[in-house]
């Protein structure tokens, strides 16, 4: 099962569109791939992004967002990682993605 990352209330509240809203999907999705876990590496490659959503396309995605598959998945290969990757990002990164947005609306990206 998919999971699915919406920034589209993010992006409303803002008043972004267009390029802007690009802009803030990418570099959330950036922020947010050190947090995703990783074995191979499967999981972190098939994403999908789109103006207003992130979305993890393999089938055990929603399994490793959650931390529980049969049993509670206790083993993330990768340090700093785990479940409620979005979330965790959030809590690291959040303004550090707030001044790379003001820096690219401030220098006309948009």
């Amino acid at each position: 099962m998919p999971v699915y990352i919406d920034l589209s209330k993010i992006k409303k509240n803002l008043k972004l569109d267009g390029k802007a809203q690009a802009f803030l999907t990418n570099t959330v999705a950036k922020h947010m791939d050190k947090y995703v876990p990783m074995d191979k590496g499967n999981l972190r490659t098939n994403v999908n992004l789109t103006l207003n959503t992130i979305t993890y396309e393999m089938p055990y995605a929603h399994a490793q967002y959650v931390g529980f598959t049969t049993g509670p998945v206790t083993h993330y290969t990768t340090p700093g990682t785990g479940p409620y990757w979005d979330k965790r990002m959030l809590s690291q990164d959040k303004e550090t993605i707030k001044k790379e947005l003001v820096n690219y609306m401030t220098r006309g990206g948009y």
